[in-house]
């Protein structure tokens, strides 16, 4: 799960939440079974907000919900799954090459 935009524009925030069911493992990605995209918008921004678009995102699918530390304000982990109601972990989410492989 990945949420993009919160940037302010003329007074209100833009924001799409993508998730991606899929099936991994260590080394691979092994099959996409679904992509959800939702967009929002707001006026402000704030934990309600974000955790509101994630769990509307991935209602329905299966699995442990992934994000970055930032999505989520740097929550604490234990914090993220009893707002979120369902399991969660933090990762880094980025595709290789990145600048930040260098």
């Amino acid at each position: 799960m990945d949420i993009s935009g919160r940037h302010e524009v003329e007074g209100r925030y833009e924001m799409v939440c993508a998730a991606v069911s899929a099936s991994i493992s260590p080394n691979f990605l092994e099959r996409i079974g679904s992509v959800r995209l939702k967009h929002r918008q707001a006026g402000s921004l704030d934990i309600s907000l974000i955790s509101d678009i994630i769990i509307e995102t991935c209602t329905g699918l299966t699995g442990i919900i992934i994000a970055e530390s930032g999505d989520l304000y740097n929550l604490e982990v234990w914090r993220v799954k009893s707002i979120l109601g369902r399991d969660f972990k933090y990762c880094l989410l980025y595709t290789s090459p990145s600048p930040r492989d260098s």
